[in-house]
């Protein structure tokens, strides 16, 4: 259910160690923006693929023009949550993999 996954997003964002990376409509991301700002200042390295411009500063934005409704999330390379949650490590590095050829494809995009 939609409240179970932002719950499970709210916890994974509240056990960054190091970086975290989201995929996600900007009308869901904004639902977490507190935690997103307490993560910056406490230095953690935020990485967000969106759809549209929001009022965050201190963080690593890549825009997209997909227009789908999937949240993406990994944490430290260790946990991943596509609208499901994953622990297993083949799923991680694949989804990882996925990831970085999105921001890929919007940076040469921009090029």
């Amino acid at each position: 259910s939609h409240k179970h996954i932002m719950d499970r997003i709210h916890f994974m964002l509240s056990h960054v160690k190091y970086r975290v990376y989201i995929s996600m409509p900007v009308r869901f991301l904004t639902v977490f923006q507190d935690e997103l700002n307490r993560l910056i200042e406490d230095g953690r390295k935020v990485v967000l693929i969106i759809n549209e411009p929001i009022e965050l500063t201190g963080c690593i934005i890549y825009y997209t023009d997909k227009k789908d409704e999937q949240v993406r999330l990994i944490v430290d390379s260790e946990y991943v949550l596509t609208c499901l949650y994953c622990g297993q490590k083949n799923f991680v590095n694949v989804f990882k993999e996925s990831m970085k050829n999105e921001i890929e494809l919007i940076t040469l995009k921009k090029d």
